[in-house]
């Protein structure tokens, strides 16, 4: 593969944050507002988390 002219070979700029970083970080806080609550109500109604033992 050719280089570019005046380009080196196999350094990129570095990127820029874009729309997928914002939506990434939203969807993990989203997962971890699930969780809690999941765990909440599990206490809530349980009276602790249920362990799961094979």
């Amino acid at each position: 593969m050719a280089n570019m002219p005046g380009g080196s070979y196999g350094s990129r700029g570095k990127s820029d944050n874009d729309i997928y970083t914002a939506l990434v970080i939203i969807a993990c806080g989203v997962a971890s507002l699930a969780i809690g609550f999941v765990c909440y109500k599990a206490v809530e109604l349980l009276g602790s988390i249920p362990s799961f033992k094979f």
